[in-house]
């Protein structure tokens, strides 16, 4: 996206990586120790993915499998969040929708290398915040 001259629109991107290293460094300690084969299976075909990524030296066929590869880094967390949706921060989804929104607006250059990956965020955060939002009303109603 820098490349294709996406300009201060990458910063909520930048500081969300770190955001994301700090916590799968985080998750070694607290995080919850239920991995499936589909998590699993998710990771394989991520890294396989981003052995492309590395060997692409186009900014499309980049964000292209960037977007793809955070959607499948996603499955999981879609997977745990229908399971245990009270495991999961509805806001942090919410915020990082809302910031990547933000960021669309900021893009000093609108084409499909910056704006694909944001709108992918959007989606899937977007997504994500419905999923807990509804499971957890199922289960306070189920309960009732």
């Amino acid at each position: 996206m820098f490349s294709s001259g996406a300009g201060w629109g990458i910063t909520p991107l930048v500081l969300g990586a770190v955001l994301c290293v700090s916590i799968f460094i985080l998750s070694f300690k607290y995080g919850t120790k239920n991995v499936t084969g589909f998590d699993l299976a998710c990771l394989i075909s991520a890294l396989v993915i981003f052995c492309f990524y590395l060997l692409t030296h186009q900014a499309l066929l980049s964000i292209i499998l960037v977007s793809v590869i955070d959607v499948i880094g996603f499955l999981p967390t879609f997977r745990k969040a229908y399971a245990e949706p009270y495991s999961e921060t509805t806001s942090s989804y919410v915020l990082s929708a809302i910031a990547d929104g933000f960021a669309l607006g900021a893009l000093a250059s609108f084409g499909l290398t910056t704006t694909l990956y944001l709108f992918t965020l959007i989606v899937v955060d977007g997504f994500c915040s419905v999923l807990i939002i509804v499971r957890r009303c199922q289960l306070k109603f189920k309960t009732k």
